[in-house]
């Protein structure tokens, strides 16, 4: 019997594209729920009220163009508070410049279709561990209304004003500080809609900030 002719199988085969970035979908992440009271996005303008290594610190970033290649969409950053040259240091990572969208070649049509759907979403990366645990632990086990709503509660409860001008900062709260949330008994986050158990690992993070922080500037391989 003859041999059968087979054809090779074509494997994906990856490679990295500068494709244009999108800073609204990109800086998107940081936001949990639409009234979040320490993240504000609009068209062309971002301003995040958070708690650095250094304390307090608001920053605000505007732009031109999106999606625009990187360097080419006017951004401009502004920051204040004891924390505004940390933020200021990590505009970069705060907005994905350094991450690179990747083509597969012969990729799975739904796979290739995904990627077209989000090739101007660059993966960001604040370094602010704490602020981002706590409305990620919020999240668990509930709908997403009702973790936008605890969250921004919370803030307003135990956060304090963000530093900044009026126009900056006006409606925002900085995330509860560590040293306010660290010794809170469960039973205060009850009327909250926030039960025991997510109660005491919201506490548990408060008490290790300066760890948190040391972990968020970890190489990947460290991590």
């Amino acid at each position: 019997m003859p041999p059968r002719s087979t054809s090779a199988t074509t494997e994906p085969v990856a490679r990295v594209v500068d494709s244009p970035r999108s800073l609204r979908r990109t800086l998107s992440i940081f936001r949990h729920g639409g009234r979040d009271p320490a993240c504000k996005l609009e068209a062309g303008r971002f301003r995040y009220a958070t708690i650095t290594p250094d304390g307090p610190g608001t920053i605000e970033l505007r732009w031109q163009r999106d999606p625009a290649p990187a360097g080419e969409d006017g951004l401009d950053a502004r920051a204040w508070g004891d924390g505004a040259d940390w933020l200021l240091d990590r505009v970069d990572r705060l907005t994905g410049a350094h991450d690179r969208h990747v083509d597969f070649d012969h990729a799975h049509p739904v796979v290739a279709r995904a990627l077209r759907q989000t090739r101007s979403t660059r993966i960001a990366a604040s370094g602010l561990l704490y602020h981002q645990l706590l409305p990620t632990i919020i999240a668990q086990r509930i709908t997403g209304g009702e973790a936008g709503r605890q969250w921004a509660t919370l803030c307003h409860r135990l956060g304090d004003v963000p530093p900044g001008p009026p126009e900056v900062t006006d409606g925002m709260r900085l995330p509860p500080a560590p040293t306010t949330l660290q010794g809170r008994p469960a039973w205060w986050f009850h009327p909250l809609g926030i039960e025991t158990k997510r109660a005491r690992t919201l506490t548990e993070v408060a008490k290790h900030p300066r760890k948190l922080f040391e972990w968020g500037d970890d190489p990947s391989l460290a991590a």
